[in-house]
């Protein structure tokens, strides 16, 4: 997950890769595929947008463990 979710965040990556990546089944990964701006394409994710979907740090410093937000409800 880690792996495709930095991918995903990857402004350099093709229109083809980001645009497979918002079907990606976890929504961390397809969250930030749609957010990227080469994607064109646009997902529903719902009342799922959890502070862990859409966390804005960078894939090598995540301890989702230790994550003070880690327990927050929707946005």
């Amino acid at each position: 997950m880690n792996v495709r979710r930095a991918v995903a965040r990857n402004r350099n990556i093709s229109q083809k890769i980001a645009n497979n990546l918002v079907s990606d089944p976890v929504l961390n990964v397809s969250y930030m595929a749609v957010q990227n701006p080469k994607s064109t394409l646009v997902k529903e994710f719902g009342n799922h947008l959890t502070s862990c979907v859409i966390c804005e740090k960078e894939e090598h410093t995540i301890d989702c463990m230790a994550c003070e937000y880690k327990n927050k409800s929707s946005f």
